[in-house]
């Protein structure tokens, strides 16, 4: 037991350093973090004062930003210790209930810390830890591998997935087949009732958001998602989302197809399930065009895939783990730089590719955590320069 501990204490200190030297944080973080300051003095949870509009996909991780920001009073600490935070919050989890099997365990690190979509977006300052932490424990408890009563199962799952859908709406295609499944074994008004309770505080949101902002979906719904853009031209733009994904972060792509694989091919029905809501979710990052960022709307599928592949690694004989490890090393390499290492200033030569770009390479030199020091006050970027030089011209 002492033996475990210290090897699971290992992986839990090796991601930490791992996460510290690569954190970073994206422009889109100071989106949120405009909203957070005019709320926390008095402007109200605007964009500009006086303009009630909702900028932010994430109402949950603002939320919680704000209490951080409350405390600390800076900007950049606040968006990089919120990501901080809730990312040694998976790991702990991940580490800790995800698998009784220390090698599969050491296997899901090996993947996590060389997928870029995981690993670059467990910084940055939007809400992917959020999701990530909510989606694996959902996940966990939905698969029992984290004991819950019987009587309070199905409400600490809907609980799970309205934080989840609070944090950002268009996950609840991860969820949905599940709380389906969960609805249909039981089919009792008290088991619907525990899912409608769940789904309290995003209903709250949605009604404090219909009144404050006269809309209930935020303002990247109207502005992303209903353009005169042609259908095929979306649907183009998605599957170059895909082999962008597939061409800088092949392990990513790769462990989601073989996640999707184990569910549907030798899973028990809620391996399926969970399998059917990362379909859902996949057909929808594809039907949207993708993001302008790489990566960020594949790694909570990852992490749902690496969670659905652990327990078939736990019966592989020691010869096929060494080599399931070490293919998983030959695809981590193939990315243009390993996730686990600080981007250098090679990588911005691929940091923008079809209107896609590698975030993390191209804000790293301006808001990389290993950048701090006496002389750079973070983010130094030129953009803060320019906001600098306006603000002191006057109102």
């Amino acid at each position: 037991m002492t033996e475990r501990k210290a090897l699971l204490s290992l992986l839990l200190l090796s991601f930490i350093t791992i996460v510290l030297r690569t954190a970073w944080l994206g422009d889109d973080a100071y989106i949120t973090m405009r909203s957070v300051d005019n709320w926390v003095n008095g402007y109200g949870l605007t964009w500009n004062p006086g303009e009630r509009v909702q900028t932010f996909t994430h109402p949950l991780w603002m939320l919680l930003l704000t209490g951080l920001y409350i405390l600390l009073g800076n900007a950049y600490f606040s968006l990089l210790g919120l990501s901080l935070l809730i990312s040694l919050a998976v790991m702990v989890v991940f580490i800790f209930r995800a698998s009784r099997d220390v090698t599969a365990l050491a296997f899901g690190w090996l993947l996590l810390v060389f997928s870029h979509a995981f690993l670059d977006y467990s910084t940055s300052g939007l809400e992917n830890p959020l999701s990530h932490l909510l989606a694996l424990v959902f996940a966990l408890v939905f698969l029992e591998r984290i004991p819950v009563s019987a009587n309070r199962r199905t409400f600490v799952l809907s609980l799970l997935a309205g934080l989840a859908v609070l944090n950002r709406m268009d996950t609840l295609l991860l969820y949905a087949p599940a709380l389906a499944l969960v609805f249909l074994q039981d089919r009792t008004r008290r088991s619907l009732a525990q899912i409608a309770a769940g789904f309290v505080p995003f209903a709250l949101w949605s009604l404090f958001a219909l009144i404050y902002y006269g809309f209930v979906f935020p303002n990247t719904y109207y502005a992303k998602l209903n353009t005169a853009i042609p259908k095929t031209t979306l649907l183009h733009q998605g599957l170059v989302y895909y082999l962008n994904e597939l061409l800088f972060d092949p392990l990513t792509l790769v462990v989601i197809a073989c996640g999707l694989l184990v569910a549907f091919a030798w899973g028990e029905i809620r391996q399926r399930v969970i399998g059917m809501g990362m379909l859902f979710y996949l057909g929808y990052i594809f039907y949207i065009g993708g993001d302008l960022m790489s990566g960020r709307f594949f790694s909570v599928v990852f992490l749902l895939s690496v969670t659905l592949l652990l327990p078939h690694f736990e019966k592989f004989e020691w010869q096929s783990k060494v080599l399931v490890g070490l293919v998983i090393v030959f695809l981590g390499l193939m990315a243009p730089s390993p996730a686990f290492l600080p981007p250098s200033s090679l990588d911005l030569e691929t940091a923008n590719r079809s209107g896609i770009s590698d975030e993390r390479a191209y804000y790293y030199g301006a808001s990389g955590l290993l950048r701090w020091g006496r002389y750079h006050k973070l983010p130094e970027h030129e953009w803060v320069s320019e906001g600098i030089a306006l603000r002191e011209q006057g109102p």
